[in-house]
């Protein structure tokens, strides 16, 4: 049985805005194009390029092959500028790393550790990630672990910009608060840098692994947020309503499978028909009385 309500949704699907987890929803990445060389953001339609000549989509995601100049450019579009100061933010995203490099740029802006920020993967005295605000001023660290794959993670890095930073690893915190004392001196603004998904500021440290999905919020997610979207991270789209059906191979048998969603519209079609057919009884039996009556009154 397929589960639809795990399901990454449909190519344009909308968003729930009435759902908790659309609350400061700004960009999202979902990668279920499934091929060519651009992914799409779900609320802007905000098109990223391919940088590098690769293409390795997966079920469920894109399998960045590491190397120089792999990765995709969001380009300097304004509406992406969202770190400025005493600005909250949160970047939400799951992953299977692959192997163990030095340094795995996931997300960056900019060219350099003067213009821009960036979320790596960092394997220095342990295994984790890292944000990079510009300049390198300030940094927030994930828990020591190992990363290496086959393991899906799903990560939230939130920010309070008058309080702290903080990681969440599959629903769970993953390391220390950290204080952040620079939105004053607006070191984490973008300005006019350009933004990249999948490697880091110097495009030369690229993502190995996998990606599934990349969201971007304007507020600092919760604890309970990031328990949330570990769940189920599609749960602010508007939910499948169809029948999902696959081709195991050439010539062989179509399965088809109904999902949950319309077994219970088909259970709710069934009680509402037996429904009926009790109302249809009983205002036979009540007209059934009443002739009666009248033949008992009649003689």
């Amino acid at each position: 049985m397929i589960d639809l309500l795990h399901q990454k949704p449909l190519l344009g699907r909308q968003i729930n805005w009435a759902h908790p987890l659309a609350k400061g929803f700004e960009f999202g990445w979902l990668l279920n194009e499934g091929s060519g060389d651009q992914i799409y953001d779900v609320i802007t339609r905000l098109i990223a390029d391919k940088n590098g000549t690769w293409s390795q989509w997966v079920p469920g995601g894109l399998d960045f092959p590491g190397g120089a100049d792999r990765f995709f450019d969001l380009g300097t579009d304004p509406r992406l500028d969202i770190f400025g100061p005493n600005q909250d933010f949160s970047i939400v995203f799951k992953v299977r790393p692959a192997s163990q490099g030095s340094t795995d740029g996931l997300f960056a802006s900019g060219s350099s550790s003067a213009n821009g920020i960036a979320i790596v993967r960092v394997l220095d005295s342990w295994d984790h990630f890292r944000f990079f605000s510009r300049g390198n001023t300030e940094t927030i660290n994930s828990s020591d672990d190992s990363l290496v794959g086959p393991l899906d993670l799903s990560l939230v890095l939130s920010c309070h910009r008058t309080s702290q930073g903080i990681w969440y690893k599959n629903g769970v915190q993953s390391g220390t608060p950290t204080t952040i004392s620079d939105t004053a001196s607006g070191n984490w603004n973008r300005g006019n840098d350009t933004y990249k998904i999948g490697t880091d500021r110097s495009e030369v440290n690229t993502w190995d692994g996998i990606l599934y999905y990349l969201y971007i919020y304007s507020r600092a997610l919760t604890a309970l947020d990031s328990l949330m979207i570990h769940r189920n991270p599609n749960a602010m789209f508007q939910q499948n309503r169809a029948r999902m059906f696959s081709i195991p191979a050439a010539g062989a048998a179509i399965t088809v499978q109904a999902t949950a969603y319309v077994q219970s519209r088909m259970r709710l079609k069934d009680d509402w028909i037996l429904f009926m057919k009790k109302i249809k009884a009983w205002f036979r039996e009540k007209l059934w009385r009443y002739q009666c009556a009248l033949i008992h009154r009649e003689t």
